[in-house]
């Protein structure tokens, strides 16, 4: 919660997998404490059903369709297919075969389904950091204390940006 801001908000590659790791280990220690306490501690709590319906949401739009199930479930998209790939398969000039790629194009509900992969790991990690958060420890105090950690960790942040603002040229980040 505290570090991910600080570079340059984990969307760079070098970022993002810094947190993910993080997450990462997070979950395999989640792991390790609930085999050593021989039991699976899962609250139910309606937050985790959406986050996971919205994930399988998310899974579905990658799931490869036929053409005319695709037509019957987003017509949209079947016809964004329609205006958007050539009718005919692109051939190499060489003659050599073409790769196949999965899922095939013009197959899932999803336009770009590259995009939507790797939105559903960012997902995917924030439910999990949910889970952890809420089975372990979801009292009153840690969430207050969370809640300080953020507030402090935001004022430092503006309070940086206020600085590179005013020391450095209006041209540059960071």
């Amino acid at each position: 919660v505290c570090v991910s801001p600080w570079a340059f908000g984990a969307v760079e590659p070098l970022g993002e997998f810094l947190l993910l790791a993080g997450v990462g280990l997070l979950t395999a220690l989640w792991a390790v404490a609930m085999l050593l306490d021989g039991r699976l501690s899962w609250r139910k709590c309606p937050v985790a059903l959406c986050l996971a319906a919205l994930y399988l949401l998310g899974i579905w739009q990658l799931t490869p369709l036929s053409r005319p199930v695709l037509h019957v479930v987003s017509p949209a998209t079947a016809r964004m297919y329609d205006q958007l790939l050539p009718a005919d398969p692109e051939a190499l000039p060489t003659g050599e075969a073409r790769t196949s790629l999965t899922p095939p194009p013009g197959s899932t509900i999803s336009l770009y389904p590259g995009a939507t992969r790797q939105e559903l790991i960012r997902l995917l990690a924030f439910l999990l950091v949910f889970a952890v958060v809420r089975n372990n420890i979801a009292s009153a105090a840690s969430l207050r204390r969370l809640s300080i950690a953020a507030v402090v960790n935001g004022a430092l942040l503006s309070l940086f940006a206020l600085a590179q603002y005013f020391s450095s040229p209006h041209d540059t980040v960071y």
